[in-house]
Formats: structure tokens, sequence, C-alpha cells
């Protein structure tokens, strides 16, 4: 969702880092408030006491804690590869088209539907 709504303004000419962070922000209430939905939920696993408790509570902690990690990773990681990303494509992008001229970019491809086109005849 994050690199959806990054998208949008970026189209729109704004920078590759500025709408990255804008999306991150615009996402960070819905993002946490699913974080900790889910922790309230799936907390008390972590605080189980009696019978079987000792797997429940390492599931729990697990859990709680690739969910933790997910968020972290989702809330400041996410944006950043966005923007090297986009930039690295934009970099190659403005180099491909001023070393190759658009005719030579274009794919020909009569050569496979003749191809293609006598495998049937032979079949």
């Amino acid at each position: 969702m994050i690199i959806e709504f990054a998208k949008d303004p970026q189209e729109q000419g704004m920078d590759a880092g500025k709408s990255a962070l804008q999306a991150a922000h615009l996402r960070f209430r819905p993002i946490i408030s699913d974080f900790l939905a889910f922790i309230f939920g799936r907390g008390t696993a972590v605080s189980l006491q009696g019978a079987s408790s000792a797997s429940q509570r390492a599931i729990g902690t697990s859990v709680l804690s690739g969910m933790l990690v997910g968020t972290i990773l989702s809330v400041f990681l996410v944006p950043l590869f966005y923007v090297v990303i986009r930039k690295l494509f934009s970099a190659r992008a403005a180099t491909t088209a001023t070393a190759c001229p658009a005719d030579a970019r274009r794919i020909n491809y009569s050569s496979f539907s003749d191809g293609l086109r006598t495998h049937r005849e032979a079949v």
C-alpha cells in the first residue's frame, strides 16, 4: 500500500523521496492500528500459565516478535527501497535512452510469427 500511495504523487511530478515519505506518513496510522490489534489479540498467548503453556508462550513470542519486525520493516524499509529502486531504474532508463536510438529498441516480432506459422503448417 505504501508503494501505491507513493506512485501517484511521483507521477504528478513529486520527487521519489518526498512521495515515499508522504506515503509512509499516510499509511503509518493504519499499520500501527493493525499491529496493536494483533498484539492485543495474540498477546495473551505470551502470558499463559498452566498445561501446555510453554508451547503457547513460545508460539506467542515468535509470532509477536515476527509482527514487530514486519511492522518496522514495512514502515521504514519499504519506502527506502522504493526510493532506491526508483532512482536506480530511472538512471538506467536515462542511460538506455541516450545510448540506444528509439528504432533499435523496437522488437521485431515478424520473424517470430513467421516461424510460428511455419511450425503450425508443418504439424
